[in-house]
């Protein structure tokens, strides 16, 4: 079986992290309490976009933006952090190995503590393939 591929690991976790439905902090866009914000462009309605990891805390503009531009950098964050962990995991598959086993016609009984391999997955092994694939 092959390591997963970087993309549909990467579309099985945004989903999920939608679903929890994170909301950007409050005051992250400015004073929603000043009575004349209403005058500035920031502050005039917008639509916020569903399909964004965070939700927008209000309708104003600039709250909508700065959903959007975090959403996105999360995604990329998301993608790398894909890519980077199931090009560890096709590295340690190939170069995992069986020693022994038992042949019995077609099929092979593996032992206990047949399988060797390198270090399993670990932060350096994710450095290091993210460093090979630039």
């Amino acid at each position: 079986m092959p390591a997963p591929q970087a993309t549909m690991l990467a579309n099985i976790i945004k989903p999920l992290l939608m679903a929890e439905q994170h909301e950007v902090p409050v005051n992250y866009g400015g004073d929603d309490d000043f009575e004349y914000n209403k005058d500035f462009d920031e502050y005039k309605p917008k639509v916020p976009n569903p399909a964004n990891l965070l939700k927008a805390p209000g309708i104003d503009t600039i709250t909508v933006d700065a959903a959007d531009e975090l959403s996105k950098e999360i995604e990329g964050f998301v993608d790398e952090m894909c890519k980077g962990i199931c090009t560890a995991w096709g590295n340690w598959q190939n170069a995992a190995m069986f020693t022994t086993g038992i042949i019995n016609a077609v099929t092979c009984q593996i032992t206990p503590g047949s399988l060797t391999s390198p270090v399993m997955m670990n932060a350096a092994m994710i450095m290091v393939s993210e460093k090979t694939r630039k």
